[in-house]
């Protein structure tokens, strides 16, 4: 678990580059050998020179799921902030029935995208199901006003939570996963 020294944003240990801000970040095996030399070298200065510490400033993290600070420096950002920063817009269209698969052809590694044309190819597969029940014969007509209705709450739902930048699954259909 390492943290970007460019933005301070949070970045995986298998990743090259860091999420928000594309900065190169160093590999693990690399960084603890030279955190290894770094502490033999140190060792002897610091037998010679008393170490001044300073106590941290600690900050009470925000209930809200924000960020959290260390001594007023900004040391972790969620991993989807510059990602959902970034494709905020062409996440409207994974919403918008076919126009799906743009977003996925323009970036398809960006996971806040995939997620939510996820979620959008879950919509439209539901809402052509309802469009199937409605044309049967006795109660399919009741099954297709109700699946509409649905339908549209889940739309506005899901424009919604792109607008917010979060990752929330739609009610009842939102935990199938189809895109990876």
């Amino acid at each position: 678990m390492s943290y970007c020294r460019n933005c301070g944003a949070y970045v995986p240990d298998w990743a090259e580059n860091c999420p928000a801000c594309d900065t190169p970040v160093k590999g693990p095996a690399q960084a603890k050998r030279e955190k290894k030399q770094k502490s033999s070298e140190s060792a002897s200065q610091a037998r010679r020179e008393e170490p001044r510490r300073e106590t941290p400033k600690y900050e009470e993290p925000p209930r809200d799921g924000g960020t959290y600070t260390y001594g007023g420096r900004k040391k972790y950002a969620e991993s989807y902030d510059a990602d959902v920063r970034e494709n905020q817009g062409l996440g409207y269209l994974c919403y918008l029935g076919p126009l799906l698969v743009i977003p996925l052809l323009l970036k398809p590694k960006s996971r806040f995208l995939r997620y939510h044309c996820n979620q959008g190819l879950l919509l439209l597969i539901f809402a052509a199901l309802v469009s199937i029940c409605d044309g049967f014969a006795g109660i399919g007509w009741l099954i297709g006003i109700a699946g509409s209705i649905a339908s549209v709450i889940w739309l506005i739902q899901g424009l919604v939570n792109v607008s917010k930048g979060v990752r929330r699954p739609l009610p009842l259909i939102g935990e199938i996963t189809i895109l990876k």
